[in-house]
């Protein structure tokens, strides 16, 4: 059994695996190429150079649009739990950069700190635009990892 534990999107990633170390070196590259490509922390990024584009509709490689839908996904399934649309209340609770090799807090301290949280929504100063898809989808964008989604409309891919 392989185990290989390395630091990986501001966390500790894990691969186990019975199998040849280079499928492991494999695993561990691809979760590299995906934090490079999707970091709302770099600004080379995909995530990043989306959100900077001033065009009403701009293409998305299929792996950006992939974590779209699969933010959008999560904050239906966990009733907001999970939420790619709160971007500005994260970065005003102090998350502003990426926490990589930040010292660790306990979490009952971390939790003591944190403002309450609230039921998901769209922020209502944000500029909405498509992301890739057609005019008039639910998505919306605005800095750098903030995708949102308004209640009420289907999204309909291009």
């Amino acid at each position: 059994m392989l185990d290989l534990s390395f630091p990986s999107m501001g966390s500790e990633a894990r691969v186990m695996l019975d199998g040849p170390r280079a499928l492991a070196d494999s695993a561990r590259a691809w979760l590299e190429e995906f934090e490079a490509r999707l970091s709302r922390f770099r600004e080379e990024s995909e995530l990043c150079a989306l959100n900077r584009d001033p065009r009403q509709r701009v293409p998305a490689t299929p792996l950006l649009r992939d974590l779209v839908r699969a933010g959008l996904w999560a904050a239906q399934r966990t009733g907001g739990l999970v939420d790619p649309t709160l971007l500005g209340d994260i970065e005003r609770a102090g998350y502003k950069t990426t926490r990589a090799g930040a010292q660790r807090t306990d979490l009952r301290d971390a939790l003591a700190a944190a403002p309450a949280r609230r039921a998901a929504r769209p922020d209502p100063r944000g500029r909405w635009r498509t992301v890739g898809w057609r005019r008039g989808s639910s998505h919306a964008r605005t800095a750098c990892g903030s995708t949102r989604a308004a209640s009420g409309r289907a999204w309909r891919p291009t």
